[in-house]
């Protein structure tokens, strides 16, 4: 009796650690940072886990098609963890719209609908200036005016403005769209060590 409810009891701990598991890849992925353009808020070698649950959306018409006298068909897709999509300021890892198989780290600086500007320097978001407390340097000379951003589009520039490629420099292809981000950042972190188990972001 005791040896089966040990091995019981070692099948539940088991698949417990599984379910976790599976949920943490699902929603969490880490990155290693390569390049300086987020510096210093990201030093090039840092770590940056990111939660990738705001991109899991719902097929309402499919959804409900499964549930007897229930229609939500109306609701299209819906992203039940994030409705509002990632917001200004945050920290997201991105696949590069010129070149998806490269992944880029960038903060969230215009959001759908909006438009960016840049007056020497400084941005601006639908005329407004932008408080940006995270930078310590910018192109002073640097102006240059977008396009309004489209539905779920984003502008995106790393922190260490003069050493970032980023959406000033995409030309026609400024925007991130919703559906190549990847994720947003929860945490970086330091290791002594390269463990081998993250993917580069530049």
């Amino acid at each position: 009796m005791i040896l089966l409810r040990q091995l019981k009891e070692f099948n539940e701990a088991l698949i417990l650690a599984l379910v976790i598991f599976l949920l943490l890849q699902f929603s969490v992925q880490n990155f290693k940072v390569e390049g300086s353009s987020m510096a210093a808020t990201i030093e090039p070698g840092q770590y940056v886990a990111v939660n990738k649950l705001h991109k899991f959306k719902v097929d309402m018409a499919r959804f409900s098609a499964l549930i007897p006298f229930w229609d939500a068909s109306h609701l299209g897709e819906v992203y039940p963890f994030q409705q509002n999509g990632p917001q200004r300021g945050d920290i997201v890892v991105f696949n590069y719209p010129l070149d998806p198989d490269r992944t880029f780290i960038k903060r969230i600086i215009g959001l759908p609908g909006e438009q960016i500007s840049i007056i020497r320097g400084v941005t601006h978001v639908n005329g407004e200036r932008l408080n940006e407390p995270y930078l310590t340097t910018t192109p002073r000379r640097e102006t240059l005016e977008f396009d309004a951003l489209g539905p779920n589009e984003y502008f995106v520039m790393g922190d260490n403005r003069p050493h970032s490629n980023d959406s000033r420099h995409w030309e026609h292809h400024f925007a991130v769209h919703r559906d190549h981000i990847i994720g947003t950042q929860l945490i970086s972190y330091n290791l002594p060590i390269d463990l081998g188990f993250a993917n580069p972001a530049d």
